[in-house]
């Protein structure tokens, strides 16, 4: 509806929705850098084109992707909060099979008829730390300059 009236957006979107390729890019020295060389918490972007089709149009999109130390230490703190009341919670905790979990951080252990007995996911914790810190805006003003935001977008 946007796009058809010709107007333009600036949205931020969830690593989901945008190229693989560029989700895979991990912040390092080749990055846009935003932060002081001596700044104890760094930040920078990257940008990439993409090309979307919609009601038989095209339409191109700049995608920016976005990291900060700031971000991720404060994304780590709150999943260190959840994990914590996960860890406290489990005790004697177990539930039925057709009762949903309470933490996205457990899981079943062994898997009886009555109950389903529940640890915390390692796994799960590790791969949802391994998109700290960054997250994405999707424009379709496509000449936009990050730069000229001196890295507040």
């Amino acid at each position: 509806m946007i796009r058809g009236k010709g107007l333009s957006y600036i949205v931020g979107s969830k690593g989901s929705a945008v190229p693989k390729d560029l989700k895979e890019k991990k912040f390092n020295s080749s990055w846009n850098i935003t932060s002081n060389a001596e700044a104890k918490y760094k930040s920078g972007y990257i940008t990439s084109k993409r090309k979307v089709s919609q009601n038989d149009e095209t339409y191109d999109e700049l995608i920016i992707k976005k990291y900060s130390d700031v971000y991720k230490e404060r994304e780590m703190f709150k999943q260190e909060k959840m994990i914590e009341r996960a860890k406290k919670n489990i005790k004697d905790f177990t539930i039925n099979s057709t009762t949903k979990s309470k933490s996205k951080y457990y899981k079943a252990v062994e898997n009886p008829k009555e109950k389903i007995n529940i640890e915390i996911d390692e796994e799960i914790i590790k791969q949802e730390q391994e998109n700290f810190g960054y997250f994405y805006i999707v424009t379709n003003k496509v000449d936009m300059n990050p730069k000229r935001y001196n890295g507040s977008l």
